[in-house]
């Protein structure tokens, strides 16, 4: 009888790990909303469960320079479309352009 408890610990314990190999990739991307005047950080997370994440987003603004934008620890839902995380007014003057989004969760 110990042995099949064990044994189906084991293999419920199994389970998680084998999501874990089978997760997408989460996608990351940044825009300017010229209407709010906003950079907008945004997320798709198709998976089944919810993330935590930090994104960032460079850009070269109409002053020539190049600005960071960031947010950490952001909650994503799960099967999460595009979500906007975060949003700020931008670092340099518009136009902005050359938008890069990066993120890790």
């Amino acid at each position: 009888m110990k042995f099949a408890c064990v044994a189906a610990f084991l293999a419920a314990a199994a389970i998680p790990a084998a999501a874990q190999v089978n997760d997408k990739s989460l996608t990351f991307a940044c825009t300017y909303d010229t209407g709010a005047k906003k950079v907008k950080l945004l997320i798709t997370n198709p998976n089944a469960v919810d993330r935590k994440c930090d994104i960032s987003c460079t850009y070269t603004a109409g002053d020539k320079n190049s600005y960071l934008q960031e947010c950490k620890n952001v909650g994503v839902f799960k099967n999460a479309n595009r979500l906007e995380v975060c949003s700020d007014n931008p670092k340099g003057p518009p136009p902005l352009s050359n938008l890069k989004a990066s993120g890790k969760c």
